[in-house]
Order: structure tokens, then sequence, then C-alpha cells
């Protein structure tokens, strides 16, 4: 698959285009919110990650401008802004799914627990991977009614 990710926090970027790369897809990263809207908006791509907070450009409205010009490639907004109102307002500006930072990507063939979160972000397990956030308990397996600390009814 080939991913563009508009990212400025260079650990993260490299965080997320090594994970990425390791499932063997082709990362194009830029840090910069002007460079990202075009190539975002003048090459294919199969997947656009957005971070919220870019120099240049912001994310929401990188994504506004590119659905605006007819764009449908699928947009994951990546942000430290984790609030209710954050994901709705990012969803609402054209964006497919929200994952508020830190997170933790799986390792392959690997049990959950040992999953690895991004370098100075905490202990596997926060995150969108589970645990709390700002807003919190982390949902289980999308379904809102069941915290990823609550095991499921057998």
């Amino acid at each position: 698959m080939k991913i563009l990710l508009i990212e400025d926090d260079a650990d993260t970027a490299a965080y997320v285009a090594d994970g990425l790369r390791e499932r063997g897809h082709a990362v194009d990263h830029v840090a910069d919110g002007g460079r990202g809207l075009s190539l975002a908006a003048d090459e294919r791509y199969e997947l656009l990650i957005v971070d919220r907070m870019l120099p240049g450009v912001d994310g929401l409205a990188i994504v506004q401008t590119v659905r605006a010009r007819g764009v449908r490639t699928p947009v994951l907004f990546l942000s430290t802004l984790g609030g209710l109102d954050d994901r709705v307002t990012g969803l609402d500006a054209g964006g497919d799914d929200y994952l508020v930072k830190p997170f933790a990507f799986l390792r392959a063939g690997g049990p959950r627990e040992r999953a690895r979160p991004p370098p100075g972000h905490g202990r596997a397990g926060d995150g969108a991977a589970g645990g709390r956030s700002r807003d919190g308990p982390a949902e289980a397996d999308g379904d809102p009614s069941r915290p990823a600390d609550r095991p499921a009814a057998a």
C-alpha cells in the first residue's frame, strides 16, 4: 500500500513510517503541511495519515482541501488533540478515522501484550491500544460500553 504520512514530529514520523514499512507498505513522509497538501492533492496514495497540528497548513485544512478537490483517499488523523470535540471535528472535516497519540503498534505475530509504544510515550498499552486517555477509559474492540481494562463477558 502506498501511504502519505504528514507528521512534523520526527520521532513519531520515524516510528510510524518504520512500523508501516516493516509491514510491507511504501511510505512517503513530509513534515510540512504545505508540502503535504501538494502531495495529497497531486499524487496517488491509498492512505493519508495526517497530523492535526502542522507547520504551514494544518491537518484539517489539508483534508478539507483534498476533499473539496474530489480526492477520496482514506484519511487517518493522528493527533495529540484527543477530546471528543477534536475527534468529531476531524471526522467532520473529511477524516475516515482518528487515532490519538500516544499509540502502539502491535508486533507481527506477537501477543498484544508485547505492543511497543513510540519512543518517549510510556509503556505498551497506553493510548489507542488500550489504557486510559484524557477522556476516560479506552474502548475495547471498538465497543464503547466496554472499557479496554474490563474483560468481555464469556
